[in-house]
């Protein structure tokens, strides 16, 4: 098995882990996972003759019922740190709400090992809301 496949299955396998476990310990939210993390070519890894980065699906983090999000939640963080072998493309990605719900405002950073998004709730709980991340891009370090 080449190293490269390796980290892909790791990176795939990481992805799953968390997003199935935030499935778990989150029972009221539905996690959408990114997709485009599997079988990405050794030809873009960052010691390739032409590196390049893959950029995954969206992650929808969306309520199954009001309050799902808690109210009166300020600078709020749900950080995804890149598994060993891997790298995210600093600087690059966003984060998107439902307006006019009980999401205020959101925020991502993007650094070469971390994802960071801050978010912030009103006081109300009472609408569902949906929480987007896109355009995160890997790469096989």
């Amino acid at each position: 098995m080449s190293t490269t496949y390796k980290r892909i299955a790791t990176l795939s396998a990481v992805l799953c882990i968390f997003f199935g476990g935030a499935h778990a310990a989150f029972a009221a939210v539905t996690v959408t996972a990114a997709t485009g993390g599997t079988n990405i070519s050794a030809d873009k890894a960052a010691n390739a003759a032409v590196p390049a980065y893959t950029t995954l699906g969206n992650i929808i983090i969306a309520e199954n019922s009001n309050g799902d999000f808690a109210a009166s939640q300020t600078n709020r963080t749900l950080i995804l740190t890149a598994p060993g072998g891997w790298q995210f493309n600093a600087g690059v990605g966003s984060v998107s709400f439902t307006s006019n719900r009980d999401i205020n405002s959101a925020s991502v950073s993007v650094t070469s090992s971390v994802v960071t998004v801050t978010l912030s709730t009103d006081g109300n709980a009472n609408r569902s809301d949906t929480l987007t991340i896109s355009g995160i891009q890997v790469r096989s370090t």
